[in-house]
């Protein structure tokens, strides 16, 4: 009886290596990004797995889109497995936002208090006005809903985007 120990996928093409994969909650599919493994800067696809048998039939979604997983996964399953919650990056986003040709002026940090701390802080992390525009820009992404099982999807929220600040 059970599973087997290994499933071949069928659909999928050779050589493409796998991240955030996650099992729908109600079992028998798979959500995972995909993309050409030879090629460090390929853009991840979205890819769904349909078990059958012995095997996983893989159909790429949302074709053409780019995904955002800065601020966490890019999808999350819905409570039924049937839906899926997708992170991409608005088509109207642009470029990365320009550094200034100058610094505005010295960055300066104050511990004068020396008050020590056991928490992790990562105070380094946004350092000037334009690390706080590229955080922006890079955090974005407008939300589709997409029905796995029908392969259509509905915007939810702003088409041109959202900051996000955590994962959802």
């Amino acid at each position: 009886g059970g599973p087997p120990a290994t499933l071949e996928f069928e659909g999928l093409p050779a050589g493409f290596s796998l991240s955030f994969v996650k099992w729908a909650p109600s079992g028998g599919k798979l959500a995972f990004m995909a993309r050409p493994g030879d090629d460090p800067s390929a853009q991840y696809q979205l890819w769904l797995g349909v078990c059958t048998g012995g095997s996983v039939t893989a159909q790429q979604l949302l074709p053409g889109s780019r995904f955002n997983a800065v601020t966490g996964p890019p999808f999350a399953w819905s409570k039924d497995g049937t839906k899926l919650l997708v992170k991409i990056v608005p088509p109207t986003l642009g470029e990365l936002p320009a550094a200034p040709p100058a610094p505005p002026g010295p960055t300066i940090q104050d511990n004068s208090d020396g008050e020590a701390t056991a928490a992790r802080t990562y105070q380094d992390m946004i350092s000037s006005p334009h690390d706080e525009l590229l955080f922006a820009h890079c955090s974005t992404a407008a939300l589709q809903l997409l029905d796995v099982d029908a392969g259509s999807a509905v915007g939810i929220g702003p088409s041109d985007g959202m900051m996000l600040r955590g994962s959802h």
